[in-house]
């Protein structure tokens, strides 16, 4: 006999799946969470997805969720959880060493498929084109049933985020979080020291859903951005690596045209800069807070009245 939902989340692996699976049932909702039609032959040894979802819906709503993470989240991500066995002695294994077995072995052959892309080919709807990033979340209704699109990014905000959908309030259960795993140490050190491969970058660079979903052309419109320096570029130049996003901007800190009323020292490791009695000094690795604005030509630039240390009222 086929079981009647109220909720399927319908989404990848490590995308956030379990947490909004245990927060839809914590509410009452009878919740199927399912990575797609192949993993529903796995839990129920039959082929019945679809007529599962059918039945549901012929005398109520139901509801279909599925979450974008990036590709490269997802994978670095599906590695650790099953760092045990793809590398028993991870612990004894240097930071450097994980980035290279990733990307040898693992970074071309974790999935990434998308399952609600599946259900709209069967249901015959024309995938997402685009996504709200005003709002946060795609949504579209079929007869009764209701596909939503959240980010994974999004996470501590999605109980916001369904308040605003459902018009109640909406908590979020955590579950399955990295952070309170063995492997939490190491995979944050992981996160904060890799960079994507160029190669993988060009692969992305044609993915239709990265496309999409590209974080990369909103986070200007974000309020703050944490960052670390990576190199000085020039004495006015630096390099910042936002960990978030997993990519590197070079921005200008002193425009040319007011170069020369400071005093500069650099080095491979700093960057002092002096104004009368007043000094500012940026370390390699520091971590600073931006905010960016102005893109052209693919590149960004730091709009310094957000920018921690407070470059503003050392200039001023």
């Amino acid at each position: 006999m086929i079981n009647i939902y109220n909720v399927f989340i319908l989404c990848g692996g490590k995308c956030g799946s379990s947490t909004l699976s245990s927060s839809f049932k914590k509410l009452g909702y009878k919740t199927l969470k399912v990575h797609g039609k192949l993993d529903y032959i796995y839990q129920f040894k039959e082929d019945k997805l679809y007529e599962c979802i059918n039945n549901s819906c012929k005398n109520s709503h139901v509801i279909i969720i599925d979450v974008y993470r990036t590709p490269i989240e997802r994978k670095i991500s599906s590695f650790f959880e099953n760092i045990h066995i793809n590398i028993p002695d991870w612990k004894s294994k240097s930071i450097d060493h994980l980035i290279n077995e990733f990307n040898n072995k693992y970074l071309n052959i974790i999935e990434e498929y998308h399952p609600i892309n599946e259900a709209f080919e069967n249901y015959k709807i024309p995938f997402f084109t685009e996504f709200n990033f005003k709002k946060r979340f795609n949504f579209l209704q079929k007869d009764n049933k209701i596909f939503i699109k959240l980010l994974y990014k999004d996470i501590q905000k999605w109980n916001k985020i369904l308040t605003l959908i459902f018009n109640k309030p909406f908590i979020i259960s955590n579950n399955n979080m990295s952070n309170k795993k063995e492997y939490y140490q190491t995979y944050q050190q992981f996160l904060s020291k890799y960079k994507v491969p160029k190669s993988y970058f060009d692969k992305l660079a044609i993915d239709r859903e990265f496309k999409i979903y590209k974080i990369l052309d909103k986070i200007h419109e974000l309020d703050t951005l944490d960052g670390y320096i990576t190199d000085f570029n020039s004495d006015t130049k630096i390099t910042v690596f936002i960990p978030e996003f997993k990519v590197e901007l070079k921005t200008t800190i002193l425009h040319s045209k007011i170069r020369s009323l400071f005093e500069i020292d650099k080095t491979d490791t700093n960057l002092i800069i002096v104004k009368g009695d007043k000094t500012i000094k940026f370390e390699k690795y520091m971590k600073i807070k931006i905010k960016l604005f102005d893109k052209k030509d693919n590149k960004y630039k730091i709009d310094i009245n957000f920018l921690e240390p407070n470059v503003k009222n050392f200039i001023l």
